[in-house]
């Protein structure tokens, strides 16, 4: 999965991507359930980088598929 449609992903399912980069050359992902700034809210999770933010967004998808076919 690439980065842009992990995001674009998320946001057609409703989420909020904020993201932090406070100068050391990597920016900080936070998934949030409403419209927040990145410090307003703690999210669903906060990943460090595009390749945990790609990690965590892939478990995160699989664990709502998994929540839906059990209903």
């Amino acid at each position: 999965m690439e980065f842009k449609h992990a995001e674009a992903k998320l946001k057609s399912l409703g989420y909020r991507i904020s993201k932090y980069s406070p100068g050391d050359g990597v920016t900080r992902y936070r998934v949030l359930p409403v419209e927040a700034d990145y410090f307003e809210h703690d999210g669903f999770f906060t990943a460090i980088g595009k390749k945990e933010f790609l990690a965590m967004t892939v478990a995160f998808l699989a664990g709502i598929n998994l929540t839906r076919n059990k209903q």
